[in-house]
């Protein structure tokens, strides 16, 4: 789904599911694989600030979890939905939910951090 988010950017060729082998180069190329992740989770960032009118871009984990676990726009709507319902019956709104990896990598990101830094 990136993909042309990532050829606009880039010197990159968008590929399709209709060519797996390009798929596959894709995503075992290091800086391919670097583009497309900075680009899902882009993607996110903007769906969760459009649909669920939440910004999670200084929130790691969320971002974490919605690239592990995908449908980030499914997951912003429904989000939405709970939320306006909560508000209609005077109740605070819900955040976004970590899986385990999100929560792993937040409870981990000041170590993670300074290891990029050295």
């Amino acid at each position: 789904m990136v993909s042309k988010d990532v050829s606009d950017k880039t010197n990159l060729k968008q590929v399709t599911l209709q060519n797996m082998s390009e798929v596959m180069e894709m995503v075992l190329d290091d800086e391919a694989t670097l583009y497309i992740l900075a680009a899902s989770t882009a993607r996110a960032i903007d769906d969760y600030k459009r649909f669920a009118n939440i910004d999670i871009s200084n929130n790691v984990g969320i971002q974490v979890t919605l690239f592990n676990l995908g449908y980030e726009v499914e997951k912003a709507l429904e989000l939405q939905r709970i939320n306006f319902i909560r508000r209609q019956a005077q109740q605070k709104p819900l955040p976004p939910k970590e899986n385990y990896m999100g929560w792993f990598i937040t409870e981990k990101e000041a170590e993670i951090r300074q290891l990029l830094a050295e």
